[in-house]
């Protein structure tokens, strides 16, 4: 699977947060034939101005766009981080 960056805007700032793409090469189109077909999906949530659905079964997510109120885009992990969590 490939990263790829996708910029958020938080308040004034431009922040560069690295997202993996499922449907590249590959490792994407055996991920298609056996992997999660996505048929349940979470409602849109919004988090950083960025509006997307999650999959219930394993968690990839797709943008949405709001005002269309349909997904848009390819399916995405997206990489782990800790800089969401707080101290205990």
């Amino acid at each position: 699977m490939q990263a790829a960056n996708s910029m958020v805007k938080i308040g004034q700032n431009v922040v560069q947060m690295p997202v993996v793409n499922s449907n590249t090469g590959v490792a994407g189109w055996i991920t298609r034939l056996f992997g999660c077909w996505h048929k349940e999906m979470s409602r849109p949530f919004s988090l950083c101005g960025q509006t997307y659905r999650t999959c219930l079964e394993c968690g990839a997510r797709r943008q949405f766009n709001a005002e269309s109120w349909e997904m848009q885009g390819d399916y995405y992990y997206r990489a782990g981080s800790t800089s969401n969590l707080r101290a205990a």
